[in-house]
C-alpha cells in the first residue's frame, strides 16, 4: 500500500460526483443497450471464428480440465485462516485460481456455445457469494468487511465484480432468469451501491480514488466495463462512465515527462493498458466493433505501441511487455491463461 491508502470523508462544499452536465454528455454517447468487453454469446459470427483458431483450442482443453478438478476451497475459513496466522500463501492461491475458472470457463461457453459449462459457471459464481466479502483479507484487518459490517473493494473484489458483470452480459441469453438476477444483485450490494452511497454522502471515500499508482485506474476501469455490461438504465451507466473519466486523472497525473509512472514502469505499464483500453475503448464499443472481431495476434501492434508511449526511454523493459503473450482486452480476461497463450502458435 501506497501513501493516503486511508478512506477520508470530504470537507464542506467539495463533491467526488460527476457534475450532471457530464453524465448528459455520456448518455447522449453510449449505446442505448449494454455492452460489455466482447459481443453477447448470440453473435455467433463474432465467436464461431475462434473455435479452430489454436487460442479457441486452447481455452477448450483448459476449461475441460479445470471442470474436471474441485472447487477452489475460497471461503470465509480460509480468511480467517489467513489473519489468523499472519500467511498470504493459501489465499494468494486460491484467489488467481477462482479467477482463473471465471476467465476460462466464461470464454469457452461463449466460443463453443453447448451449455457444457454454465452449470460449474453457475455453481463457482454462488460459492463466491456466500463470501463475507470479496476484498483480500490484508485489506481488512479489523475483519469489518468479512462481517459484512461494511463494504469496501480493492483489486480482487473489483475484479470479481466485474466477472459477474460479464456472465451477466456475454452469456445473458444463456442463463436463468434467477441467476441473471442473483449476479446483478450481488454486484449491485457489494459493488456498486457501497461506492456511490459513500461518493453522494461525501463520508468515508474510498482512498484509492485519489492515488497515481495502479489500484486508480484498474478498479475505475472495472466500474466502468460493468456499468456498460450490466447497469438497466443508461443514465447509471453515464453516471459511472462520468466518474471514471473524472477521477482516472489522478493516475494519469502520475506520469512524467519521460512517460515513466511514478508507481514504477512494470506496473505502470498494465495500468495505463487497462485505462486506455478499458476506459477509451469501452466507450466507443459496438458489438460489431469489439475487440473479438480481430485475432489477438493483430491486437499486439496496439498493446506495443501503448507500451512505447508509456515508457519510451526503458528500452529492455517496452520489450518485455511488447513480446508478452497477446491476449483479449478487458478485466475479465485473467493474466493466468494469457500467460500460458503461445503467441508463436
Amino acid at each position: 500500500m501506497g501513501a493516503y491508502d486511508f478512506n477520508f470523508d470530504l470537507p464542506a462544499g467539495e463533491s467526488f460526483a460527476p457534475t450532471p452536465e457530464r453524465v448528459a454528455a455520456y448518455a447522449k454517447l453510449l449505446p442505448k443497450d449494454n455492452f460489455g468487453f466482447a459481443p453477447r454469446v448470440t453473435d455467433r459470427d463474432a465467436w464461431d471464428k475462434w473455435q479452430e483458431d489454436p487460442f479457441g483450442q486452447y481455452v477448450l482443453s483448459e476449461a475441460r480440465r479445470l471442470a474436471k478438478e474441485p472447487t477452489p476451497e475460497l471461503t470465509d475459513d480460509a480468511f480467517n485462516r489467513c489473519l489468523d496466522d499472519d500467511s498470504v500463501t493459501e489465499i494468494n492461491v486460491l484467489i488467481p485460481a477462482v479467477r482463473e475458472r471465471n476467465t476460462v470457463f466464461l470464454l469457452a461457453e461463449a466460443i463453443f456455445d453447448q451449455g457444457e459449462f454454465l452449470k460449474v459457471i453457475e455453481s463457482d459464481a454462488r460459492q463466491l457469494g456466500q463470501l463475507g466479502t470479496w476484498i483480500h483479507p490484508g485489506n481488512d484487518l479489523d475483519r469489518k468487511n468479512l462481517r459484512r459490517e461494511t463494504f469496501d473493494n480493492d483489486l480482487g473484489s473489483c475484479h470479481h465484480a466485474v466477472n459477474f458483470a460479464q456472465f451477466y452480459y456475454i452469456l445473458g441469453p444463456r442463463l436463468s432468469e434467477d441467476f441473471r438476477n442473483y449476479l446483478s444483485s450481488e454486484v449491485d450490494r457489494r459493488f456498486f451501491s457501497p461506492l456511490r452511497n459513500r461518493i453522494e454522502a461525501e463520508r468515508d471515500i474510498d482512498w484509492w480514488l485519489i492515488v497515481k499508482h495502479n489500484w486508480n485506474p484498474v478498479c475505475l476501469s472495472c466500474y466502468a466495463h460493468a456499468a456498460a455490461a450490466m447497469l438497466p438504465r443508461v443514465q447509471d451507466r453515464a453516471w459511472w462512465f462520468a466518474f471514471a473519466e473524472m477521477h482516472t486523472y489522478n493516475f494519469t497525473d502520475g506520469f512524467a515527462d519521460d512517460g515513466l509512472c511514478t508507481e514504477a514502469s512494470p506496473t505502470g505499464v498494465t495500468a495505463f493498458r487497462t485505462t486506455s483500453l478499458s476506459l477509451k475503448l469501452s466507450v466507443k464499443a459496438r458489438a460489431t466493433s469489439s475487440i473479438c472481431s480481430t485475432p489477438p495476434k493483430r491486437d499486439a501492434s496496439r498493446v506495443s505501441l501503448i507500451v512505447r508511449k508509456s515508457n519510451p526511454v526503458s528500452g529492455p523493459r517496452s520489450a518485455t511487455a511488447s513480446s508478452m503473450p497477446n491476449r483479449w482486452s478487458g478485466p475479465a480476461c485473467g493474466s493466468t491463461i494469457a500467460s500460458r497463450v503461445n503467441p508463436t502458435s
